[in-house]
């Protein structure tokens, strides 16, 4: 029947439509994770840069393996930074044990619907991020087959995730326990066709198919009446030309966004990784202008003032270590008795000199009062002497 196979490519497409929306996610969510941390932390305006540049995200986290906030960024207001429940959170516990977790729709207490979608960093934490629901609507929308056609997503214990209409999902409605369900969930990779009537009570023709690396299920439905209206001779020329044009277009797309997308995130999350684990050399070099463009040169940037201020540390280091040699060799080289103590007369510091006088080594001086040496008839004479000392008097002789 031509309306199967028109409907079941129209469910196909429209799965790989959520797929890329998740699919992006997912991407901007990997990079975050092979981020160091201590980086970030110091350079928050690179996390909010890439949050920026992703509009299907509302907020990213960065979790350390107890749960802990290491880093964020949202686009209005902070709701999983602030959760007091993450070490508990299904959401948490699958991630952090390496499962992919996409959940369904929820409400933030500011009233605004999304998805929490996390997954596991290479350092045993988690990246999360709140994904904007109205993306999906959107895409549903978008789908077009037939005069009445819509396509709608379900997860697989049947909650309602993605609809054309926005209040079928505030509702939290369901096909839980329907035929329809029942019977996706037991075909072969959940791609099924028949005819039903849906959950509002009309009379139509279903197909589905699964979203990838999700437990969704994409369904698009047509009325009865439409799906039979026309001969079977025109739908299945207008059905093989689809098939024709689609085919061709998925592979143009593939082919574009292979080019386009896949090999330059490919790129840019390789040369993230070697800036994240310290080579301040690397330039990732995308000369682009989209969004891709513009992280890879934020992190060319990143990695080059990383790597000024490395050397001006480097170099300040090798000077006060110089310098330090010329004290020490200064004062070990002198015949007096050098010392450095605390207000209390603990030894911080002593010369060879004042070692061989008192006949003792380092060890023993330091960290001690130099007091219980002086000779008991010195110790009035010592204390008048450093009586004289102050801030206005800082010499004595």
């Amino acid at each position: 029947i031509s309306w199967q196979g028109r409907q079941g490519e129209a469910a196909r497409n429209a799965a790989g439509a959520m797929a890329a929306v998740v699919h992006r996610a997912q991407d901007t969510l990997v990079v975050v994770s092979l981020l160091n941390t201590e980086i970030v932390k110091s350079h928050q305006e690179e996390l909010d840069r890439l949050l920026k540049q992703n509009p299907t995200l509302e907020e990213v986290i960065r979790l350390d393996a107890e749960g802990h906030v290491l880093v964020d960024a949202h686009r209005d207001r902070p709701v999983l930074a602030e959760l007091i429940t993450i070490p508990q959170s299904r959401w948490f516990l699958d991630a952090r044990s390496g499962q992919p977790y996409l959940g369904p729709v929820q409400l933030s207490y500011y009233e605004q619907p999304y998805l929490l979608m996390a997954i596991p960093a290479p350092d045993g934490g988690v990246v999360a991020a709140r994904v904007q629901i109205s993306v999906l609507w959107e895409a549903v929308a978008d789908i077009r087959f037939g005069e009445g056609g819509r396509a709608y997503v379900v997860t697989r214990e049947g909650d309602i995730v993605a609809h054309t209409n926005p209040e079928v999902v505030l509702a939290s409605t369901s096909i839980s326990g329907r035929p329809e369900l029942a019977a996706l969930l037991t075909a072969p990779n959940a791609e099924w066709h028949g005819e039903y009537i849906n959950f509002e009570g009309a009379l139509v023709v279903g197909a589905t198919a699964p979203v990838p690396d999700t437990d969704w299920v994409v369904i698009t439905e047509l009325s009865q009446a439409e799906a039979f209206a026309a001969s079977r001779t025109a739908l299945l020329m207008l059905g093989g030309g689809l098939l024709i044009l689609i085919a061709m277009t998925m592979w143009v797309v593939t082919r574009f966004i292979e080019h386009l997308v896949v090999q330059p995130m490919t790129r840019l999350r390789e040369g993230a990784d070697r800036i994240g684990q310290g080579d301040l050399d690397h330039r990732i070099g995308l000369a682009r202008r989209d969004e891709i463009g513009q992280l890879a040169k934020a992190f060319d940037e990143m990695a080059g003032r990383l790597g000024q201020r490395e050397a001006q540390v480097a170099a300040q280091t090798a000077a006060l270590q110089i310098s330090e040699s010329r004290y020490r060799a200064i004062v070990e080289d002198q015949t007096e008795l050098i010392c450095r103590y605390l207000p209390d007369g603990t030894l911080t510091f002593v010369n060879e000199a004042y070692c061989r006088y008192f006949g003792q080594t380092r060890e023993v001086l330091i960290g001690h009062s130099f007091v219980p040496f002086i000779l008991a008839e010195d110790i009035p004479l010592v204390e008048a002497h450093l009586t004289q000392l102050g801030p206005e008097n800082p010499l004595a002789m």
